[in-house]
C-alpha cells in the first residue's frame, strides 16, 4: 500500500520540482510568454503526464478490482476519475507557482493516458 501511495505522490510532480532547482526569478510577462512558446505536443512533459495518468488509472483498478473486490465498471470509473481529479489538481498547483504555467495540453495528455488505461482494462 505504502509502494502505491509513494507513486502517485511522485507522479504528481514534473522533474523541475523533483530536481528543486534554484533558479533566478524572471518578469512574470517574459516568463509566461516563455513557457507557453516550450509548450509542444510532443515534450516531455506530456509524455510524463500521459505514462502517469494511464499508470494512476491502472494501478487504482488493480487495487480497487483485486485487492478489495469492488465491481470491475466501478472500479474502472473511480481509479479513472482519481487520476483525473490528480491531474486537475497538477495544474491548479502549476497555476500557482510563478516559474509555472498550467497548460491545458497537459489536461489533454493526461486524458488520453487514462483513456488508454480503459482501453486495456475494459477487455
Amino acid at each position: 500500500m505504502r509502494f502505491w501511495f509513494v507513486l502517485i505522490l511522485l507522479s504528481i510532480f514534473d522533474n523541475d520540482a523533483l530536481a528543486n532547482d534554484k533558479k533566478p526569478a524572471s518578469p512574470p510577462d517574459s516568463l509566461s510568454y516563455q513557457s507557453k512558446m516550450r509548450d509542444k505536443w510532443l515534450a516531455e512533459d506530456k509524455a510524463f503526464h500521459f505514462a502517469s495518468s494511464a499508470f494512476i488509472t491502472a494501478g487504482g483498478f488493480y487495487f480497487l478490482h483485486q485487492e478489495q473486490n469492488v465491481e470491475r465498471d466501478k472500479s474502472l470509473l473511480l481509479s479513472a476519475g482519481v487520476s483525473l481529479a490528480i491531474g486537475i489538481g497538477k495544474e491548479i498547483y502549476d497555476r500557482g507557482k510563478s516559474k509555472h504555467v498550467a497548460s491545458w495540453k497537459d489536461l489533454v495528455a493526461d486524458v488520453a493516458g487514462i483513456g488508454l488505461a480503459i482501453l486495456i482494462l475494459k477487455q
